[in-house]
């Protein structure tokens, strides 16, 4: 049939992917096992997920999709709902992931290494841990709604095009941030968090709107001399900007491997 898939096919959980290739999931699948559902055991893998669902249906403790120390892995096209992690590299050897177009609800999409691309994606968690997460890499596109910890977490790399919207009203509770220099941050827009963008040094932050609502804090900055702000709109009746960095506490990622 014209369209169909190639690759091999995924009926059951849980699964283990030894070799390289294509893999699709077969419908819908559910979970309620104490292992991860789809373990990838082997580089240069492409998983499409067809427009299906993932979803844990017992306690909230294994992963939804795991992987340790792979290279050139690809996640598309589907949903996963309810793990402990929807998508993990565990790793710092972790190179070059494509994450895309995936749903995540009530879990995070979380990964080691470097080079990695987040892209069309919408997480939902009511979990206080970070929905995407990453140590190196681009996150562009996509939507998050969260409670208190963090929306977007990053190494290095760039954050380009996002919507956050945060929900929680801990003190912990950040729209953007990491520990990394050189970020780009561009184009996203920010609201109904403690602190907006808690900023590292040599952050480029241009083009960005952030809502400081009344107590809360639109961008934080480590100093006044090593960060580029251009072009951001920061609203509401809070502090617009802080030189200050106690009062940002840049996140230092890696709480939730």
């Amino acid at each position: 049939m014209w369209g169909a898939p190639w690759g091999t096919r995924i009926n059951s959980l849980p699964y283990e992917i030894k070799t390289s290739g294509s893999y699709y999931l077969g419908g819908n699948l559910s979970y309620a096992g104490n292992s991860n559902a789809i373990t990838i055991s082997s580089d240069n893998v492409t998983i499409d997920l067809m427009g299906f669902k993932l979803e844990r249906t017992g306690a909230i403790v294994p992963h939804g999709i795991y992987m340790t120390g792979r290279t050139n892995v690809e996640i598309r096209n589907g949903t996963l709902i309810g793990w402990l992690c929807g998508i993990q590299e565990s790793d710092d050897s972790g190179r070059l992931h494509r994450i895309i177009n995936v749903r995540v609800v009530n879990a995070a999409i979380l990964l080691k290494g470097l080079g990695h691309l987040v892209k069309g994606c919408e997480v939902t968690t009511g979990q206080a841990y970070v929905p995407i997460d990453i140590k190196t890499g681009t996150v562009s596109g996509c939507t998050l709604k969260f409670v208190n910890g963090l929306g977007i977490a990053i190494s290095g790399g760039i954050i380009r095009d996002n919507v956050l919207i945060g929900t929680g009203t801990g003190t912990f509770h950040y729209g953007i941030s990491g520990q990394g220099n050189g970020v780009l941050v561009k184009g996203n827009k920010v609201s109904g968090c403690n602190v907006g963008i808690a900023c590292n040094s040599g952050w480029n932050i241009i083009g960005n709107t952030v809502d400081a609502a009344n107590g809360t804090l639109g961008v934080g900055l480590p100093d006044n001399y090593s960060n580029l702000l251009d072009q951001n709109t920061v609203t509401g009746a809070g502090t617009h900007y802080s030189i200050n960095l106690t009062n940002t506490k840049v996140y230092q990622r890696g709480t939730n491997f």
